[in-house]
């Protein structure tokens, strides 16, 4: 499977070329425009001696996908844009349901498993549907879109329904759910935003992770309200996220030449439990020679301080961590990042490296390498959040037609 994947990943490193959208339409009253994102990964992983845990010393798989994306515009107050995706995941890790889609909470109607056998998974999914009318100073989208009132960038509590991890690197196409968005500028400064997103009841043996019903306990109402204070961006939001209340904030600007970012909120849980809070905060500095230093800190008031009580399934099951990382330019071509994410409360850490370099102009290959630390688990269960994890190697290849 591995040969078979870098002779595909080589092949086309060779035919690599500049390309524009495959498709282009233009007339008076509007344009259509579509382009293919291909993307193909490799990784290997090197399993720690559990074998408890990892069946093999070593892991490895490869993940294929061609993206569709068409943007269409009529008289500049209508915008349609769709994403479909064609996805093949082969490894030899078990893969769980949900994985083929991301895990985010949408409808399983606009995704079509072709294919899963446990070791691979083919599938068909739509990431993004939707329509933007726009009328003055107010838009309003209806259908599958990516959705995020967050402000920090490593941990991003402010965004309720599909966050990144700390370590993702490539953060373009974000999961779209299936929503309805207003954004209403009310002035050079200010600016509304309204959304309400559908939730749905969850069902494990669907390969989307969720079933058909709408579970309108799980559906969100968020609003978020933001302005221009003292050379500060600062917003409020309120609303009901997956069945709790939630009201927070953010702030970012710059202090001097350290940029500063804030993001957070409470939640109040509908069953009568404790509340807690989840708040992020960063200090960021950029130089002239395109170096950037980011330090990041994390409180999770829900999560747990002691390694047996973690939640399986979590990003950040712990209540504290912190990021700190960098970015660099080596050459125009050539860029790198790297990121450490560290569990405060166990001690366990997760260094991430990621070097990115373009090949043409609608050509990249990504290079990543990942080395957790932190006390092994035991059969009695976790002792560190990142002491059971693989150090894994992983390239891709990005191209646009």
């Amino acid at each position: 499977m591995i040969r078979a994947s870098w002779l595909a990943v080589m092949a086309l490193v060779l035919s690599s070329g500049v390309s524009g959208a495959f498709y282009k339409s233009e007339s008076d009253d509007g344009n259509v425009e579509g382009r293919i994102l291909f993307h193909q990964s490799v990784f290997i992983s090197s399993n720690p001696g559990l074998p408890f845990i990892y069946p093999h010393s070593t892991d490895n798989g490869t993940d294929i996908s061609a993206r569709l994306m068409l943007e269409g515009t009529y008289r500049e107050f209508l915008k349609l844009d769709f994403h479909a995706e064609q996805r093949l995941v082969s490894t030899t890790v078990p893969q769980t349901a949900g994985a083929a889609s991301y895990g985010v909470m949408r409808s399983p109607a606009l995704y079509l498993t072709e294919r899963n056998d446990g070791g691979s998974r083919a599938f068909l999914d739509v990431d993004r549907i939707n329509l933007r009318a726009t009328a003055g100073p107010v838009d309003v989208i209806a259908g599958r879109q990516p959705i995020s009132m967050a402000t920090c960038y490593y941990f991003t509590p402010n965004d309720f329904f599909a966050p990144f991890a700390a370590s993702t690197f490539y953060r373009l196409y974000k999961p779209g759910v299936d929503a309805v968005r207003v954004e209403a500028r009310l002035g050079d400064l200010t600016q509304f935003t309204a959304a309400s997103a559908l939730g749905y009841e969850k069902k494990p043996a669907d390969p989307s992770g969720y079933g058909d019903g709408v579970d309108w306990g799980e559906s969100s109402y968020v609003a978020r309200l933001t302005t221009s204070a003292a050379g500060l961006e600062i917003g409020a939001l309120a609303g009901r996220a997956h069945g709790d209340v939630v009201t927070g904030g953010s702030f970012q600007g710059e202090i001097g030449k350290l940029g500063i970012r804030g993001e957070g909120h409470y939640v109040h849980p509908e069953d009568g439990a404790p509340g807690a809070a989840k708040i992020a905060v960063q200090l960021e500095r950029k130089y002239e020679n395109s170096l950037t230093l980011r330090a990041e800190y994390y409180h999770n008031g829900a999560g747990a301080t002691a390694a047996e009580d973690y939640q399986a399934g979590q990003y950040y099951p712990a209540r504290d961590y912190a990021a700190i990382g960098a970015g660099y330019e080596f050459t125009p071509l050539l860029t790198g990042e790297m990121v450490t994410v560290i569990n405060l409360d166990d001690g366990s850490y997760a260094p991430y490296l990621y070097f990115l370099y373009s090949l043409a102009d609608e050509m990249e290959m990504a290079l990543g390498f990942s080395s957790p630390r932190g006390d092994p688990p035991s059969v009695t269960g976790a002792q560190s959040q990142y002491g059971g994890a693989p150090s894994t190697f992983t390239v891709e290849i990005r191209a646009y037609f």
